[in-house]
């Protein structure tokens, strides 16, 4: 009873069981035992390890104690034959040394050597053998020693080619293209001797010689002057792409002169890279007489000109005259230069700017900033509550200024390629907000504001746009202006400063189009834009953007129609474009 009562006390102080989670014993007793026996087996394996570790030091040792054994074998077995040569060699030299002494008291000095040879003959006989041994092991080693000797001498000489011109030994050169090069420089330097016929015949012989003597072509063709029958001088030469322009005494006054070419394109920047666009050198040696000229006379071979056409690529932005004017020609050269010009214009299109150049043009690269104005995006709006006529600007736009950093490369001062190496935004542009209206009251919707009349005197103008001429002054029947296709959206600027007076938005005709009036009776027409960006009654400038191309209107492709009128008459733009 009391037994039974401590149990029930026991079991009411253990924990409440979980029976979802109960466990069955006999699997607890097969996790123990796995345990057990893992945990029995990494011990005997720990117990093992310094055993076996023993074991393979001690098979190491074997190992290396064996390969000791067997290289000493072969070292005696090779050593023993030299050994008993050498001792029994020993034996022979006394023994010779006595006979040798006693037949020189009996016989003299011939018996002696008499019976040095016998000795030497019975000996040799003797330990035949052993002769036989040594030979074998020392011939084959003295045979690599030579062959390694030889391979060393012969790889540390120098070879080159002796140089003989008319039985005289002009000297050593390194290769065959030494004497070629010379050979052609000699025939540069007696161009100018007229009727004379110059052959060389070399004779070249393969030579074992000092590096430190080989010769340049430059040595070899004074050589060669030497050789020959001319009557010779020390000269400096002018070579212009490895050819002879001529000689002459005054080196300083050359040297000068090529300086002043370049310094009339340097500028004031220190890092700017200015030289000479072919290879120009100066070159000290003996030149005939006959090729040295007068240093006025090369100096204004120097200065002259030479056929060349030098090309630029159109870029955003140009217009013939713009190009015309950094080029430093005329409009009227530059199109007979460039005649395609007058009906094609676009960017990227490389158009001829100079039909020649210097006899030494100049090549100058160096970086420039420029302060560059980004254009400000216009954000339209449209109200129908308005007509479309109705334009309103709720934000004024503000164009943005950027650092550009170009590399500019100039071929004798006229730049000719332009690179864009790094950007700095100063000011980022503010776009400008404008609310349109949309309200079609009929087909037409138009301002205007009467015109200005005058003397008909047309100011300056510039290009409207940039793009090509898609059909000229009276290309069609009744086409009274200029047609430049562009892009979509491309900027027209205005011509020249002037107040707009018309805006009209046409389903028809002109489509979408103003006039700026000029004064003096002096109009011009930008018509079927696709946008409008001033108003009636504005005041602009000659090159702000009033519109953007467009196909509004009767057209049949994206361009700009461009007009002149003269006191209420259309006029041929080309006549007063530049």
């Amino acid at each position: 009873m009391a037994e039974n009562a401590n149990n029930q006390m026991e079991s009411e102080k253990r924990p409440p069981v979980n029976k979802r989670f109960k466990i069955d014993p006999k699997y607890t007793e097969y996790a123990l035992s796995a345990c057990y026996h893992t945990g029995d087996f990494t011990l005997s394996l720990l117990k093992r390890i310094p055993s076996m570790l023993l074991a393979l030091l001690a098979l190491i040792q074997v190992g290396f104690s064996k390969l000791y054994n067997n290289v000493i074998k072969v070292l005696k077995k090779v050593a023993l034959p030299f050994s008993k040569l050498a001792y029994k060699t020993g034996r022979m030299i006394k023994a010779g040394k006595t006979k040798a002494s006693a037949a020189y008291k009996s016989g003299g000095i011939k018996a002696m050597f008499k019976a040095l040879y016998r000795v030497l003959k019975e000996g040799t006989e003797r330990n035949r053998e052993a002769v036989i041994k040594v030979r074998n092991y020392v011939l084959p080693l003295a045979g690599v020693f030579v062959l390694a000797f030889t391979v060393f001498v012969f790889s540390h000489l120098t070879f080159g080619l002796i140089v003989e011109y008319d039985g005289v030994t002009l000297g050593s050169i390194k290769h065959e293209q030494v004497y070629d090069s010379a050979e052609k420089q000699l025939m540069q330097r007696v161009l100018f001797e007229e009727g004379d016929d110059v052959k060389i015949v070399p004779k070249f012989t393969l030579a074992v010689v000092n590096k430190k003597s080989f010769m340049t072509s430059d040595q070899i063709t004074d050589k060669l002057i030497e050789a020959s029958s001319s009557v010779i001088d020390e000269a400096s030469g002018l070579y212009v792409d490895n050819t002879l322009i001529g000689a002459v005494k005054e080196k300083e006054e050359l040297e000068d002169a090529l300086n002043a070419i370049l310094e009339k394109y340097r500028s004031d920047d220190p890092d700017e890279i200015v030289g000479f666009v072919k290879d120009v050198q100066i070159k000290d040696g003996l030149y005939p007489v006959s090729s040295i000229i007068g240093f006025d006379e090369l100096k204004v071979k120097m200065n002259g000109e030479s056929s060349a056409e030098v090309s630029y690529t159109v870029t955003s932005g140009d217009t013939p005259y713009t190009v015309a004017q950094r080029a430093g020609i005329s409009l009227d050269s530059f199109y007979a230069l460039n005649p395609i010009t007058k009906t094609t214009f676009v960017i990227g299109q490389k158009v001829t700017i100079a039909s020649s150049e210097p006899f030494l043009s100049v090549q100058v690269q160096r970086y420039e900033k420029v302060k560059e104005t980004v254009e400000y995006d216009t954000i339209t709006t449209k109200n129908n509550n308005y007509y479309t006529s109705y334009r309103k600007v709720t934000r004024k736009g503000k164009n943005g200024v950027n650092e550009v950093t170009y590399l500019v490369t100039y071929l004798n001062g006229v730049a000719t390629e332009k690179e864009v190496t790094d950007t700095k935004v100063l000011s980022a542009p503010v776009d400008e907000k404008v609310t349109v209206g949309t309200k079609v009251a009929s087909t037409m919707v138009s301002q205007t504001r009467p015109s200005s009349t005058g003397n008909g005197k047309v100011p300056g103008l510039i290009w409207p746009t940039s793009g090509r001429i898609s059909c000229r002054w009276w290309g069609y029947y009744n086409h009274r202006g200029l047609d430049i296709a562009a892009p979509k959206g491309t900027p027209i600027y205005a011509a020249a400063s002037g107040t707009v007076i018309s805006y009209r938005n046409l389903r028809n005709g002109y489509g979408k189009h103003i006039v700026i009036d000029h004064g003096n009776g002096v109009q011009t027409l930008y018509a079927h834009t696709s946008a409008v960006y001033v108003n009636v009654g504005d005041r602009v400038t000659k090159g702000q953007k009033v519109a953007a191309v467009g196909r509004t209107g009767w057209a049949t492709g994206y361009h700009l129609h461009f007009g002149i009128m003269i006191n209420g008459v259309y006029k041929n733009p080309e006549l007063y474009l530049p």
